[in-house]
Formats: structure tokens, sequence, C-alpha cells
């Protein structure tokens, strides 16, 4: 299983990678600050089994990397991880299995899902 998490804060990056150890002590993801970098690993490996998402970045929106995530490898599941609802219905549109509202934690409603994927 390969496990993406695209968030331009490293603080986000470890909440997350506790959380998901919470669910899973053997999970790990790669961390990536930038739509950019997330792509090319995407592209030039094997697929993300999922992908968690934040929406706002600096100068980038995480749904438009979801599409294009989505047109490079169409089976990785998106999930959504961010601070607002704002962009649920448009996440939902182009295929996101989830969107989760920060803080996460191995709590959330969401965990036995992402422990089944783990």
């Amino acid at each position: 299983m390969r496990i993406a998490l695209l968030d331009d804060d490293p603080k986000e990056w470890k909440r997350f990678t506790e959380a998901l150890r919470g669910w899973d002590p053997a999970a790990d993801a790669e961390c990536f600050a930038d739509g950019a970098a997330l792509l090319n690993a995407a592209a030039g490996q094997e697929h993300f089994t999922v992908a968690f998402l934040d929406v706002y970045l600096p100068e980038e929106n995480g749904v438009n990397i979801a599409r294009e995530l989505k047109k490079i490898s169409p089976d990785t599941e998106i999930v959504f991880v961010t601070a607002s609802t704002e962009h649920a219905v448009q996440a939902f549109e182009i295929g996101a299995v989830h969107y989760l509202l920060k803080p996460v934690d191995t709590a959330d409603r969401w965990s036995i899902w992402i422990r089944s994927l783990c």
C-alpha cells in the first residue's frame, strides 16, 4: 500500500503520520509540500493507493491537484483533509471518497475505513 499526504505544513505531516500509525502502526505516508512533487511521484512509480490532500496550498488548490492525479492514476482513492467545508461538493464531484476536517486523529469517525485500507 502506498499512501500520499499533500500539505504545506510540516506540523500537519507529523499530526497525520501519528494518526495514521494509530490506525495501523506499520503504515507510513509519503509527504509532499506541493502538488508538482506529488504528481511527479505518482507518475514515476507504483500508483498511490490513497492520497490525502489539503485544499488550501500556497499558489495551488488541492482540488485541482486531485483532478491531475486522477488523470495519472485513476484508481487512487482521494481523501481531502482540510480546515473548511467550502470545497466538499467539488471534491465529491471529482470522485473523492471522503472529506475530513482538520485536525485528523485516530478517534476520527473515518478511522474504520482508513484502517481497512492499511
